[in-house]
């Protein structure tokens, strides 16, 4: 069953990504689906913050009933962290992409960062979340 369509997730942790178009909300989501998919698959649940902005209820009820929310911010602007506060919901933990893989600031010209770097990024945010996820089910 897709992590869009699973009803049953009052056991699981939710991680909230960025789902921006720059490399860096590509850098969160990428490592959030790594976790889905390969490092702590079955334990955890995706909920794109446009879900949460549009007020989806089946989504919000899978918040409501999560084990802990996750939230995987690209850029220091928190939109997902934002998302959540505004229907009232509190992350239990933030993970920043930005902080953890050492983004460079950026004004208008946003970095390109070469795929292979892209994907050491990847691999390094989504140990951190593995490790985050693996804490709080501990709990």
């Amino acid at each position: 069953m897709s992590a869009c369509n699973d009803n049953k997730s009052e056991s699981k942790v939710i991680l909230v990504s960025c789902s921006g178009m720059c490399v860096h909300g590509q850098i969160s989501a990428g490592a959030v689906h790594q976790v889905l998919y390969e490092k702590a698959k079955g334990t955890c649940d995706w909920i794109c913050p446009a879900s949460i902005q549009a007020g989806i209820d089946w989504q919000l009820d899978r918040l409501k009933n999560a084990r802990a929310i996750i939230a995987v911010p690209g850029c220091p602007e928190l939109c997902d962290v934002k998302s959540l506060r505004k229907a009232g919901f509190k992350p239990d933990k933030i993970v920043p992409a930005y902080k953890v893989c050492d983004f460079e600031p950026w004004g208008i010209e946003l970095p390109d960062i070469p795929t292979a770097e892209r994907q050491d990024m990847i691999d390094k945010l989504s140990d951190v979340i593995a490790q985050e996820v693996a804490k709080v089910r501990n709990l």
